[in-house]
């Protein structure tokens, strides 16, 4: 049985702007071996040979650490000119290890070198007197008739049994294995793994070594099982290319049914509570709303609103300023409605009105209200018009204007004129007859 926690965390260095590993501490190697003699006894010479070499790098260059701090475990040690050295190791120790802190420009990276003791010659050692020990009192034990042992030479067995029993289980919890009756446990700082020649922690402060983790892999792998239910996880700064669909479940409020968003929760009076879709730059004035949209005044809650009030430089003619634009067509003929009005009224309807200054001018599908302010001007009407296109157009007083149709289209005559002049300062409407190519014509004070 592996003691550990069923959670674990993944790490990556932190990278800099052009994608090149930022600040790294490396200790390599990150474990050390030390052999010991016969009475257990690590020698100076082995301790010397076996170093660490320690060093911090920006990017790819190898730089100089403002402050190094070492907190060694188990063992004394040092570190000079970029190499680490223990020094010595805590009695009946079998592993430790050292921490390495390092400081430059203010920033703190950590790194550890891990040990362990090969006690292979001390337990040789001791089985070796233990097997004498063995064969001495079997040279020396007398078997009773019924097959069993002298009582001395029984205890002796039983004793020698006990002690190697016990010194087994007892080195290999100190190399970090503990049998017990019905189990076998993993001490988690002490397992360590190799992988292509290099050893490595199989557990880090309780956690399993993110190291030897294929992160992405797993993630891969949970991603293609297709269903993955997050038990309302939170995710922050997430980028998603592609494609997110969704049938069923909730969004900002609403609920997805039928390919449509929708909320039936808000009750009564608590209209303020329903949620919408809103787009809004208050930097440059623009605003559209749809679902619930704050009250343009006392009592005034709608289900649409869109501003545009531009801030900044004044429009200009060639950008004009415009808050909701709309637009039918491709159906049959009277088909095509922009705007259907099923109930209500119409507050603050105001027409687009144009001035005109030259003697000629074609007039735009998109006027409205026309004022002449030449002294006398030729206007000509758009072709191609849709049923119930309207024109307003003012002559002004003292001033001369004549309208003319496009070809094929007449005004409304007896003699089906086309073209009409028009003095006074009168409101004159044409509205087109797609039907029959007329404009009808009229005028009031």
């Amino acid at each position: 049985m592996v003691l550990a926690q069923k959670t674990f965390s993944v790490r990556k260095n932190i990278h800099g702007k052009d994608g090149a590993p930022a600040l790294t501490l490396a200790v390599i190697p990150s474990q050390l071996i030390f052999d010991t003699d016969e009475s257990g006894a690590i020698l100076t010479k082995v301790l010397s040979a076996n170093t660490a070499k320690v060093g911090l790098y920006d990017g790819q260059t190898e730089v100089t650490a403002e402050k190094y701090n070492i907190t060694p475990v188990n063992c004394t040690a040092t570190l000079a000119n970029g190499v680490l050295t223990i020094t010595s190791v805590t009695k009946d120790a079998y592993s430790g290890r050292v921490d390495i802190t390092a400081i430059y420009k203010g920033k703190t990276r950590v790194g550890s070198v891990a040990f362990n003791v090969n006690a292979n010659h001390v337990y040789k050692a001791k089985f070796e007197a233990q097997e004498k020990a063995v064969e001495a009192i079997a040279s020396d034990t007398a078997v009773k008739e019924d097959g069993s042992l002298l009582s001395k030479a029984y205890s002796m067995f039983k004793m020698l049994s006990d002690k190697i029993r016990l010194f087994v289980t007892d080195g290999l919890k100190k190399a970090g294995i503990e049998i017990t009756s019905d189990s076998v446990n993993l001490m988690g700082n002490k397992v360590k793994v190799t992988n292509n020649d290099k050893e490595a922690s199989l557990f880090e402060n309780g956690k399993l070594n993110a190291n030897l983790i294929d992160a992405k892999k797993i993630v891969a792998e949970g991603v293609k099982a297709q269903t993955i239910d997050a038990e309302n996880a939170t995710f922050k700064n997430v980028n998603v290319e592609g494609d997110i669909k969704a049938k069923t479940g909730k969004i900002g409020g609403f609920d997805i049914t039928n390919f449509s968003l929708i909320n039936d929760d808000v009750k009564e009076w608590y209209w303020y509570e329903s949620p919408g879709i809103k787009i809004i730059n208050n930097n440059i004035g623009k605003y559209a709303g749809i679902g619930f949209c704050e009250p343009s005044g006392v009592g005034l809650e709608s289900v649409a609103k869109f501003f545009s009030n531009i801030k900044g430089p004044t429009v200009n003619e060639f950008m004009p300023n415009v808050a909701v634009h709309i637009s039918a067509s491709g159906a049959n003929a009277g088909k095509n409605t922009a705007i259907r009005i099923e109930a209500g009224t119409i507050e603050g309807f105001r027409l687009k009105v144009k001035r005109v200054e030259s003697e000629t001018y074609y007039i735009d599908k998109m006027d409205t209200f026309l004022v002449n302010r030449a002294d006398s001007a030729d206007w000509y009407l758009p072709s191609d018009c849709e049923d119930g296109q309207s024109f307003y157009i003012v002559p002004s007083a003292r001033r001369s204007l004549t309208i003319h149709t496009a070809d094929g289209d007449r005004l409304t005559s007896e003699r089906g004129d086309t073209d009409r002049k028009l003095e006074g300062a009168y409101i004159h409407q044409f509205v087109y007859d797609a039907e029959n190519h007329y404009w009808y014509w009229g005028w009031q004070n």
